[in-house]
């Protein structure tokens, strides 16, 4: 895009998709303008769409018109989801994967010294969602950062 800004390319501009270009009309539309401005053609080769010519260029302001639509009906669906959740008391989002139950196992066995690939592992074994390697990881790393002992160095190596 840089090279198209600058004046530099004067070719076709191609691409997998159109999908590639934005989400929204005026987003597409100032990129179809700015290659228009600079004699550049866009062509995408899954939707066989070529904006040299005046048919091409209305089926992709109406592709953009529909993507936008979707786009809108997504946020507004994702929107009304979390309200009927909120009206219902309920959370919304993924579950909570480090219950108390687990907290309370996994501050226990990091007092007892154990790492974080045995812990994950008792982890997994309790009840409750299912809980991954970097659910757990963030956990500790988030509420745990007081069992990590940071040793510092002076010049003459005298620790502070």
């Amino acid at each position: 895009m840089a090279g198209v800004k600058g004046g530099r390319l004067r070719f076709a501009a191609l691409s997998f998709s159109a999908g590639g270009l934005r989400r929204t009309l005026i987003g597409v539309l100032d990129t179809l303008k700015l290659l228009e401005e600079r004699g550049v053609k866009f062509v995408s080769l899954t939707e066989r769409l070529d904006t040299g010519g005046p048919m091409g260029k209305a089926m992709v302001r109406l592709l953009v018109v529909f993507a936008e639509l979707e786009r809108d009906l997504i946020i507004e669906r994702t929107r009304a989801g979390i309200a009927r959740k909120r009206e219902r008391g309920e959370v919304h989002g993924r579950p909570i994967v480090m219950t108390p139950e687990r907290i309370a196992e996994a501050e226990k066995l990091i007092a007892e010294g154990l790492g974080g690939e045995a812990i994950w592992k008792a982890m997994q074994k309790m009840p409750g969602p299912k809980i991954s390697r970097a659910a757990y990881y963030a956990w500790q790393k988030k509420e745990h950062a007081r069992y990590r002992v940071a040793v510092r160095l002076n010049d003459d190596d005298t620790i502070y």
